[in-house]
């Protein structure tokens, strides 16, 4: 009967699936009950089965190899009694250059002054301003 089920390529790859996780099991540094270079050479041979198992089988099989990979990170993390995180600061970003200033272009035809910006003088209207502001005598 386990022979006509392995066609099922569902059933195949949940099988394997399992075959993986017990095998990675058996590889991890806390247990010591199983040769590890055979239960490794199992393991290869489950990861190529996976492989071949359609549909998507090689997509499936590096989804199951990264989690085998974050298991035992996992695994030996809580071994070393859940110790902290350490990351390497990273270096402070530059910050952005400022956006180039905008200059007003003068309109075609109006009459520009001839007063630096220092100098202007401020009346309060806008149209008195320009008209005092045309020459610096004034």
């Amino acid at each position: 009967l386990l022979h006509l089920q392995l066609r099922d390529p569902s059933f195949r790859r949940h099988f394997l699936l399992q075959c993986a996780v017990f095998l990675g099991f058996c590889t991890a540094p806390l247990y010591k009950g199983v040769d590890a270079k055979a239960a490794e050479a199992v393991n290869k041979r489950v990861m190529a089965a996976i492989r071949q198992t359609p549909p998507l089988g090689d997509s499936f099989a590096d989804a199951v190899a990264l989690a085998m990979r974050r298991e035992e990170g996992w695994v030996l993390w809580k071994r070393e009694n859940c110790k902290d995180f350490e990351r390497v600061a990273e270096a402070p970003k530059p910050p952005p250059l400022p956006a180039p200033a905008m200059r007003k272009r003068p309109r075609p035809g109006a009459a520009t002054s001839s007063v630096p910006p220092e100098r202007r003088v401020r009346l309060g209207n806008p149209e008195l301003d320009r008209l005092w502001n045309l020459s610096e005598d004034n």
